[in-house]
């Protein structure tokens, strides 16, 4: 059902209502600073959303950023797993998925 794309947004918006302090690490962790990238994509193809995807992490991986990608669909995944199987090659992928479009019906 169309509507995913507008799910970043969203979670953006929600997120000023999230509890600061995380009692795991007894700290405001967002002191340390967040930066918000900018939306990618568009209507723009399959490909040209992975490569995108996998050139906006790979640079924040090599900028040491602890790098968070929420998309709307399953391209977006795959440009940011890449990326951090180059800087991590024994990187482990649990993927939790809500729908069931990844299964055998």
């Amino acid at each position: 059902m169309k509507g995913a794309d507008h799910g970043p947004a969203a979670i953006c918006q929600a997120s000023a209502n999230m509890e600061l302090y995380d009692i795991e690490t007894d700290s405001e962790v967002y002191s340390k600073g967040i930066f918000t990238e900018g939306a990618i994509g568009g209507d723009i193809s399959t490909q040209a959303m992975v490569k995108a995807v996998h050139e906006a992490v790979r640079r924040n991986l090599d900028g040491s950023k602890f790098t968070v990608v929420i998309g709307g669909e399953h391209s977006v995944s795959i440009g940011s797993i890449r990326a951090h199987a180059e800087r991590f090659p024994d990187l482990t992928v649990l993927q939790l998925d809500a729908h069931a479009d990844l299964r055998n019906q």
